[in-house]
């Protein structure tokens, strides 16, 4: 989606105009960019996020998970939703 809407299929993805548009993008709006964060720098984040939202809602309406317990999962991923 930012490919297309920073015009990137006009440049190519090599392309040095692209790389600027790309930083430029990730400004602050308040600086002249669209305040767009990278997927790749919130990765963790969401993957928390997404087990945190969904752990309760799995254990309620899908019977192999119902004694699943965090706590008890073994895994540094794991850590976070401790």
């Amino acid at each position: 989606a930012l490919y297309t809407l920073v015009g990137g299929a006009r440049v190519g993805r090599n392309s040095p105009r692209w790389r600027v548009a790309v930083q430029q993008a990730r400004l602050p709006v308040r600086m002249g960019g669209m305040g767009l964060t990278s997927a790749m720098d919130i990765r963790e984040a969401a993957w928390v996020g997404t087990w945190a939202l969904v752990t309760r809602p799995i254990r309620e309406l899908h019977e192999p998970f119902r004694d699943l317990d965090v706590a008890l999962a073994p895994g540094e991923r794991f850590d976070e939703l401790r």
